[in-house]
């Protein structure tokens, strides 16, 4: 019986490999020469077979020094130049595959980069106050037999000087009533207004609204003292200074600017040109906007000491209301109730009647799921460039195998192909911030934001994005580079065909995750454009084509009789002189718009005297053909 001989090499070689290299390297060694002495075995004899075994053995004594794991590593720093230069050589070597690579990635990178500062900028409204955490927005509630009647921003103007006399945690208040469309003057420069609000002097205490000219413990406390923005003084003054000077209001009063202040950052959600003095309109109202429960157009703001309990505070102070205001309540049948609403939440979590801005309202849903958008493509790029570069694998293999014939190891490959992903993720970076910068004016017209380069001066915005790309570069490196150093050496020098990897089901995974969410992207922008489509063709209701709209002057109560109607039929008569103009009207509001009016129409429930407000639009005789909005039930009266 002959004996079979044995397949496993002298034990003494494979002693003195276990000296020379660590646990992970020895298997790895091994496996390798293990191979060979098996196929030398087959081909040509054990004698052969141990003689080559042993030459293999003495030629791994070179390599003596990776014994220790410390040592590697340093040797990687001084590899780093090497993989530097193979890096280089390789993007040259081929540039289709490198340009669709890097394209990707920057393509990739420079949505991710507009969608999260566009998202940033949205998150950070009026987070550059320096106590926005503790500054508060006191709502309005109005109930009417128990039913929910009105929830407005806007509240009524004895409800802040209350709180700071009650409430012990608020440290202060202001008020902020808006004044629009106001006509001002300067000697022969003469513009209507219409970011114009009325404040007390707190207003400049709690917020950060610096002034570059004037102090602000003293501009507003007088009657008829103003302060204005930087932009609006150049507007009027040039390049005097504008402390001092008189300015006209609606030609009827003359106020002195004691203030100019910084003009007002684009994540704020309180927006002005014109800062006039609580004062004024004391004065205007004769006391009532000081103490009125009843007009419901003035937005106050409160301070409260850092750490007050918020539910405890509402529950508190809605109890003192009642007690203070329950016998007027009970008379009429109706509650007022004042939540406080935190100033970070009012752009994306508000969604009150009457806000002060109401077209910048933002939409906290809309801006998760644009989050979710921004990761979902840059995730898509890296799986682009994962299946790009383990498409490649069979030409890197000979790479690889040469490299590992020369005395490379596994980890020394894996650290290469990293750092050849890093080089490519970061010339993606650099050509993806070119994009942004380049591109940037183009976004801000699409989403009608006003984004700039700030972001490349904030540290936060970096961290995340640094902390989000050096993940992301790392795991898409990490796949293609461990299947590439796995290739054996003893496969790719016989020549054998590499398979297996692009059939392998990570590959398959990727390609699938892919396609998959490129059809989602695909899918959900047809869906939004067809959404946006078929809003812009929808049925308004009244024709807006060839429409166009005129602001009127403001007026007093005391005016309207007289010198407003004067003044508008005479305009509405000169128009009609025009052969160009077809139908002329005038109206207080037009469809679309918010309709603001405290007063509005009741209409009475029961005898009891609960009602239901209804807001009122004020229309001229011709309003509704003009518009061309058609009336189901009575007729309308055309004024020729």
């Amino acid at each position: 019986m002959s004996r079979i001989p044995s397949t496993k090499p002298p034990r003494f070689g494979t002693w003195i490999l276990r000296i020379i290299y660590n646990a992970s390297l020895f298997n790895e060694v091994f496996g390798d020469l293990q191979e060979l002495y098996n196929e030398r075995l087959q081909s040509k004899g054990r004698l052969t077979a141990v003689v080559h075994y042993y030459k293999d053995v003495l030629l791994s004594l070179r390599n003596i020094g990776l014994k220790d794991e410390r040592t590697i590593n340093n040797n990687s720093y001084v590899m780093l130049p090497h993989y530097f230069k193979i890096t280089i050589r390789n993007i040259e070597r081929s540039k289709v595959y490198s340009s669709l690579n890097i394209l990707g990635l920057a393509l990739g990178m420079a949505a991710f980069l507009f969608i999260l500062e566009y998202t940033t900028y949205e998150r950070g409204y009026d987070q550059f106050h320096p106590n926005f955490e503790n500054i508060y927005r006191v709502t309005f509630e109005d109930y009417r037999n128990g039913q929910l009647q009105r929830n407005s921003a806007s509240t009524v103007p004895r409800i802040g000087p209350f709180i700071k006399e009650n409430m012990p945690e608020a440290v202060k208040f202001t008020r902020a009533h808006p004044f629009p469309s106001l006509v001002i003057a300067y000697n022969n420069k003469m513009f209507r207004q219409n970011r114009v609000l009325m404040v007390d002097p707190e207003f400049l205490s709690i917020f950060n609204f610096p002034l570059i000219e004037g102090n602000p413990e003293t501009a507003l406390n007088n009657v008829r003292t103003v302060i204005l923005t930087e932009s609006t003084a150049k507007k009027y003054f040039g390049n005097e200074s504008a402390l001092g000077k008189t300015i006209s209001v609606d030609g009827i009063a003359n106020y002195e600017v004691t203030g100019v202040a910084k003009d007002i950052p684009d994540n704020s959600h309180i927006k002005f040109d014109w800062l006039f003095s609580y004062e004024t309109i004391k004065w205007w109202s004769e006391g009532e906007a000081e103490d009125s429960w009843n007009w419901n157009l003035f937005y106050t703001y409160i301070l409260l000491e850092s750490g007050t309990d918020i539910p405890a505070f509402e529950q508190r102070f809605d109890k003192i209301m009642y007690e203070h205001r329950s016998e007027i309540f009970k008379e009429y049948n109706f509650r007022y109730i004042f939540p406080l609403q935190a100033l970070g939440d009012i752009h994306l979590f508000s969604n009150l009647e009457w806000e002060i801005v109401p077209d910048e309202q933002g939409d906290v849903n809309a801006i998760n799921f644009l989050t979710l958008v921004a990761f979902f493509i840059l995730a898509v790029a890296w799986i682009n460039y994962i299946n790009l570069s383990t498409a490649r694998s069979i030409e890197r293999s000979k790479e690889v195998g040469i490299r590992k014939t020369l005395g490379a190891f596994r980890l020394q490959m894996i650290k290469q192909f990293i750092f050849e992903s890093l080089i490519l993720n970061i010339i993606s970076l650099w050509l993806g911030i070119i994009f942004f910068i380049v591109e940037i004016k183009y976004f801000n017209w699409l989403t009608n934001s006003k984004l700039g380069l700030n972001f490349l001066k904030d540290p936060m915005f970096w961290g995340l994005f640094t902390a989000v790309f050096t993940f992301g570069a790392i795991l898409s490196a990490l796949y293609p580079a461990l299947v590439l150093s796995s290739y054996k050496p003893i496969d790719i020098l016989k020549g054998t065909q590499v398979t297996g990897l692009s059939s392998s089901i990570q590959r398959k995974v990727l390609v699938v995750l892919q396609f998959t969410a490129s059809i989602i992207l695909i899918a959900g922008t047809t869906i939004i454009f067809m959404q946006l489509k078929h809003m812009n063709d929808q049925d308004l209701g009244f024709d807006q084509d060839e429409l166009i709209v005129f602001r009127g002057p403001n007026y007093r109560e005391d005016e309207f009789d007289s010198k407003f109607l004067e003044h508008h039929s005479a305009f509405l008569n000169e128009l009609r002189q025009n052969s160009n103009i077809s139908s002329i009207a005038g109206g207080s509001n037009i469809p679309g718009r918010e309709i603001v009016d405290p007063a509005g129409i009741k209409r009475y429930l029961d005898s009891k005297g609960d009602y239901k407000v209804f807001s009122t639009l004020w229309i001229g005789h011709n309003y509704l053909p003009t518009l061309k909005i058609d009336v189901i039930a009575g007729r309308v009266s055309i004024q020729h």
